[in-house]
């Protein structure tokens, strides 16, 4: 094999290596970056903004609802929870 062919060859195999490298630190820090909060939590008397990370920071049944994304859970506190005053209203989800 000619010398100048292995060291293509050689290159060749560092560029991919290279990149399958890069690629899976991207795939790893996206995956990493949405695994972050994957339960928000409700009390009664919580926090109508933020993030609702934690029971410290727990948001109202709606605010939680509202941040909640696909794969996330919604813990809530213990008791009744009520959308409103009026009859006709709901949470939404």
């Amino acid at each position: 094999m000619d010398k100048r062919v292995f060291l293509v060859n050689a290159r060749f195999g560092r560029v991919v290596l290279g990149l399958v490298l890069i690629y899976i630190l991207l795939f790893v820090m996206v995956f990493d970056a949405h695994a972050v909060i994957t339960i928000r939590y409700a009390k009664q008397d919580g926090l109508i903004t933020g993030e609702c990370a934690s029971w410290a920071e727990a948001c109202t049944l709606q605010r939680a609802l509202e941040v909640a994304v696909a794969e996330q859970e919604v813990w809530v506190a213990r008791g009744l929870y009520y959308p409103g005053t009026d009859p006709a209203t709901s949470f939404a989800m």
